[in-house]
């Protein structure tokens, strides 16, 4: 790639800017880690109270420091189906950066039920926009020379760069294994021919369940645009719902990482009832949550609740294959967020080699029925 001497500056400002958004995105994740483990792990030792009621309180003073930021940074942080709509980026992403973390380090660690794909999306977006005036910068005055080759090179270099820079960042902050990556490997898989009749069968329980998450999103949307709440006041009544949901049970709340993870490890340590009621509840407890300011993504929220719906119904009519229970949880998840591309993705780290074909199939196929769905104006 030939770059003009003129241009060199340029493109040392892109990789600066690149290593930054790395580090940012870095320190993001690993806060929300320590200030989690921090309320989670520690504080609970040095209180004099039970966990139940710990639970609770940790909610209310999360929600009372939501309600505090909403003067300032209401409806944050953004999804990433309002990010691709959202044509003031460029103009707000000074303002975004700040309120997306903040609000979003608050929303993961104090209990709230949403995932961190949310906050991740609007922290990398709100950074691209601060990288962008350079790289059109670069792009413009390089073009006498292979300009598509040239700009596109130095977005993949800038890609890496950040990706490099999170990385290690990351783990000077958190040296522990993520042991969500790779979990479905722990299943026994006897893959063949002759299992293929559960996918359509999978498929459909996916589906089933995809439609459920998707009219209690619509329904709690209902409810909460007829709210004549105050917005200081409405994240303070989630964090008080919450907490009361934590109260019985802290397996509904945060994103459905960790549970998932302790469900794999210990599935007969839990009731088929208890596991049911998760699975349906979770899914109320995130969107009533979200649209009381307890705002993040919804991709890990529907794995978890999708894979207990599955796993329930494999154990009752007597499915005992891994298999279904995790073509079940990637079509609801595909069917829920419409993001085939994503979803594989993540499902391609979870799953075994032998499965990624499935995904693949699975993921575009469930796509596929979701915007029939739509189109017919079923959900």
């Amino acid at each position: 790639m030939f770059i003009k001497k003129e241009n060199q500056q340029t493109l040392l400002r892109v990789l600066l800017k690149s290593l930054v958004a790395g580090v940012v995105v870095a320190i993001f994740a690993a806060s929300t880690t320590y200030l989690s483990d921090t309320l989670w792990s520690t504080l609970p030792k040095m209180v004099g109270l039970s966990p139940s009621a710990y639970t609770f309180v940790v909610c209310v003073v999360g929600g009372l420091l939501l309600g505090i930021l909403q003067k300032y940074a209401v409806g944050y942080p953004r999804t990433i189906a309002e990010l691709t709509v959202d044509k003031h980026l460029g103009e707000t992403y000074r303002q975004d950066i700040p309120r997306v973390f903040i609000t979003s380090l608050i929303v993961l660690s104090f209990g709230g039920s949403v995932g961190p794909e949310a906050p991740l999306a609007g922290l990398i977006v709100g950074l691209f926009q601060w990288m962008k005036p350079d790289l059109n910068s670069f792009t413009h005055n390089n073009k006498a020379v292979r300009v598509t080759e040239g700009s596109h090179n130095v977005h993949i270099i800038a890609g890496i760069s950040a990706l490099l820079a999170f990385l290690f960042t990351y783990r000077i902050f958190d040296t522990e294994k993520n042991e969500l990556f790779g979990i479905f490997k722990q299943f026994t898989l006897d893959w063949g021919w002759q299992q293929l009749y559960l996918l359509p069968l999978a498929i459909l329980t996916g589906v089933v369940f995809g439609i459920y998450f998707k009219y209690v999103t619509k329904w709690t949307e209902q409810i909460s645009n007829r709210m004549t709440m105050p917005q200081t006041l409405r994240p303070i009544v989630g964090g008080i719902i919450i907490g009361a949901v934590g109260y019985y049970s802290t397996m509904f709340l945060f994103s459905g990482q960790q549970q998932l993870i302790a469900i794999v490890k210990q599935p007969t340590a839990y009731s088929l009832a208890f596991l049911m009621l998760v699975a349906l509840g979770k899914p109320i407890l995130s969107n009533v949550g979200f649209y009381l300011g307890w705002r993040g993504g919804l991709i890990f929220p529907a794995m978890l609740s999708s894979f207990l719906f599955a796993g329930v119904l494999a154990s009752l009519v007597g499915i005992f294959s891994p298999i279904f229970v995790i073509v079940t949880s990637l079509a609801a998840s595909v069917f829920i967020n419409r993001s085939p591309l994503i979803m594989a993705l993540v499902y391609l780290v979870l799953c075994p080699l032998s499965l990624y074909p499935v995904v693949i199939i699975v993921a575009w196929t469930s796509k596929y029925l979701g915007d029939q769905f739509v189109a017919h104006k079923l959900v």
